[in-house]
């Protein structure tokens, strides 16, 4: 919802605006574009929630396929598909304290497990579930299936 009203100064006089912000993740540093609202009197920003995810997901996804492979990177990504912490050290078939541990930068990460929760960020973006899928069906496998009919 947009907003009508400055809640810093009471103003009404605002502008749409982009402003570069820059963003420490994972030793790292983003400047993110973020599209929002200005109050031409305070100067005071506002980024809209939408806008504020997108940008948080291209954080993700650019983790994703650059790294860092870091527990703060694994952790980011996780947080950003909105996954557990729990669900995810069930895929990843590990404990959640390992997962913590990784996370916390105690002990570095798997590099499989990091390379999956990768792809999960990437499927997300993509609008896709291909890896969460194959992460579910590895976990717990489907029986009485011996016989399967695919097309070629």
């Amino acid at each position: 919802m947009p907003i009508d009203r400055c809640v810093q100064c009471g103003g009404t006089e605002l502008a749409r605006k982009v402003e570069i912000e820059n963003w420490q993740v994972a030793g790292r540093t983003f400047a993110v574009d973020l599209p929002g609202t200005s109050c031409t009197g305070c100067g005071e920003f506002y980024v809209h929630g939408n806008d504020m995810k997108r940008a948080e997901d291209a954080i993700a996804i650019e983790l994703a396929r650059e790294g860092p492979a870091s527990g703060e990177a694994l952790r980011y990504m996780r947080k950003t598909i909105g996954m557990p912490a729990v669900e995810l050290a069930t895929l990843l078939d590990i404990s959640p304290e390992t997962l913590s541990r990784w996370e916390n930068s105690r002990r570095q990460p798997d590099h499989a497990a990091w390379l999956a929760v990768g792809s999960l960020v990437l499927d997300h973006a993509a609008g896709r579930d291909d890896t969460l899928r194959r992460l579910r069906a590895a976990h717990k496998p489907r029986r009485g299936r011996s016989r399967v009919h695919v097309a070629a």
